[in-house]
């Protein structure tokens, strides 16, 4: 599967789970659902989705900024740092009010992926 398609694939997953828990009012059942459906891919296919989700945290959906940024942390997906990098600075430049409260999740974020010793996972904050 090339990475246009995989990401094509994940993004209909996310937009499906995303709608269904709209409709139950449950925001966290998409965010589990994602996480199961990352636990289960391959070790090539995690690489596509790390590549897929530090995209997704450059993109100007604030919700799918959401999805990808508490996937990174739950799984300490290191390869999306630099794109961390990019999205902070691009928040400090932001006029938006939701700007200051992402930009301090995104540091605690970076933080958190650099000194992370590899262990299990960590629950979603």
């Amino acid at each position: 599967m090339t990475l246009g398609e995989f990401r094509q694939k994940m993004r209909a997953y996310r937009d499906s789970v995303d709608r269904e828990a709209r409709s139950l009012k449950d925001s966290q059942a998409a965010l589990a659902q994602l996480g199961a459906f990352y636990e289960n891919l391959s070790q090539p296919e995690r690489d596509l989705a790390n590549t897929v989700l530090a995209e997704w945290t450059l993109d100007s959906d604030e919700l799918l900024r959401f999805d990808a940024l508490a996937l990174i942390h739950m799984f300490h997906i290191r390869s999306a740092n630099e794109s961390l990098k990019r999205l902070a600075a691009r928040l400090e430049l932001s006029h938006e009010p939701s700007a200051p409260y992402e930009m301090k999740k995104v540091e605690r974020l970076m933080s958190r992926l650099a000194s992370h010793d590899g262990g299990e996972r960590d629950p979603i904050e």
